[in-house]
């Protein structure tokens, strides 16, 4: 397993990034009153938008042939992929890596579709797409630890080296 230690401005989001039992409790409770709050079916399209959100970062790891250390699911608290090397990462690479987590997270949106457009719509169907939309097109803002923050830098990094 590769140290976790970031050399470059870049890859600092990734440091202290270790889960706690603490943490996870708070995950757990956040479910948990988001459950009573939501229901369980816009509960569940937040999960399975944030699994789909990690899985199209895996994806693309895997695409460029860059090996994963961890994957972390955790709702509502933080979730990511943890590459295994950062140095042979190209900026190109970061941003393509970076824009896939939220336009994976809102494959969930297709299935929501297909329910609707066969004549089953709810309030929470549209809850659920208000919250799957807000989830990933706020990560796309670029606050520390967010795809919208590495995007950011990587175009920068990138506009730089021209």
């Amino acid at each position: 397993m590769a140290s976790i230690i970031a050399t470059d401005i870049n890859f600092k989001l990734f440091e202290n990034r270790k889960p706690t039992s603490i943490y996870s409790l708070i995950s757990v409770l956040i479910f948990a009153i988001c459950f009573y709050i939501l229901g369980p079916v816009v509960l569940f399209f937040i999960v399975a938008s944030i699994v789909f959100h990690e899985m199209g970062h895996y994806i693309l790891f895997k695409y460029y042939n860059i090996e994963v250390d961890k994957i972390l699911f955790t709702v509502f608290n933080d979730s990511y992929v943890q590459p295994s090397r950062f140095a042979d990462i190209s900026s190109k690479e970061w941003i393509i890596i970076s824009i896939m987590g939220p336009i994976a997270g809102m494959l969930p949106l297709l299935f929501i579709a297909t329910l609707m457009y066969t004549g089953y719509t709810s309030s929470e169907l549209i809850l659920s797409i208000q919250m799957v939309l807000l989830i990933n097109l706020l990560n796309l803002i670029p606050l520390k630890g967010s795809d919208g923050e590495k995007i950011m830098k990587e175009s920068v990094a990138l506009v730089k080296k021209v």
